[in-house]
């Protein structure tokens, strides 16, 4: 079987339109929690309230959506064996970028392997599947609150956030819009036991 790969054509931008990814998408209690913290020790800087997220595992940049290439995008999700796990954010700091438009991030200190358990599990379900799809670089957990020139220092929050994930959801971003589309979601599995593939 071939691998199946998004189809693309030529963007004058060089940008695609659309660029799908796997992502954790914060709840409404968590997101308020974050607006709050971003309120208290921000830059000022827009909130990105729209578009919160932790990335988990990119999976193409396209023009156009082919359906049967998202649905098998779509079924890999089906190999999640990581249970729901607890974050704990507690700063606020700089990623490089641009060096007018960074990414402000909040981030952990307490490291956690269960969000890169989750990309190990789709990128093998890629290829059982024959999807073609790059290895994403390891997760460092985070979610971008705005972009702006930048904290001088790490801001530590008062009260930290704890985020129980409890499912991820696979994500349209459209490109140049500043705008998300969930694509579907899944429940991390309360039993560890090993789903079964349905091609």
């Amino acid at each position: 079987m071939q691998d199946h790969r998004a189809p693309t054509k030529a963007n004058p931008s060089g940008r695609p339109a659309h660029v799908l990814f796997f992502a954790v998408v914060p709840p409404p209690e968590i997101k308020a929690q974050m607006a709050k913290a971003w309120q208290s020790f921000g830059t000022g800087e827009t909130f990105r309230h729209d578009t919160l997220h932790l990335s988990i595992s990119a999976v193409a940049g396209v023009d156009d959506l082919d359906p049967v290439f998202v649905e098998r995008v779509r079924q890999a999700a089906t190999a999640l064996r990581t249970a729901p796990f607890t974050l704990c954010f507690d700063r606020l700091m700089t990623f490089t970028g641009r060096s007018a438009s960074r990414p402000l991030v909040m981030a952990t200190n307490n490291a956690s392997d269960k969000p890169n358990e989750i990309a190990t599990d789709l990128h093998a379900a890629f290829r059982a599947m024959n999807l073609a799809s790059s290895r994403s670089r390891k997760v460092t957990p985070h979610v971008t609150l705005a972009y702006g020139p930048g904290f001088s220092d790490t801001r530590h929050l008062s009260n930290p956030i704890l985020w129980t994930i409890t499912e991820i959801t696979l994500i349209d971003s459209l490109q140049g819009q500043g705008r998300h589309i969930p694509l579907g979601q899944w429940s991390l599995p309360q039993d560890r036991q090993q789903p079964s593939f349905d091609f």
